[in-house]
């Protein structure tokens, strides 16, 4: 769980420098793609029993959860909430 919020964290620094210099669309594909490549990761690391794997692939994951919540921060507006 540690290492899902330290990639959140880290995630969300890297999600904004994208956002700033290549604009939202980007910024979100990038950390989408990531957290579906933490996804991956952790099933195959479940299934091959490897613990570096899952731990890399739980921290790849916490920066996609960073860009799914989101829309919880953002009002409808546009403003923060």
């Amino acid at each position: 769980m540690a290492l899902l919020v330290l990639g959140s964290g880290i995630g969300a620094l890297v999600v904004t420098r994208i956002m700033n210099l290549a604009g939202r669309r980007a910024g979100l594909t990038t950390a989408h793609l990531c957290g579906a490549a933490g996804a991956s990761l952790s099933v195959a690391a479940a299934g091959l029993r490897d613990w570096p794997l899952l731990l890399a692939g739980r921290t790849l994951l916490g920066c996609g959860n960073a860009v799914v919540m989101l829309p919880r921060r953002i009002s409808p507006s546009g403003g923060a909430a």
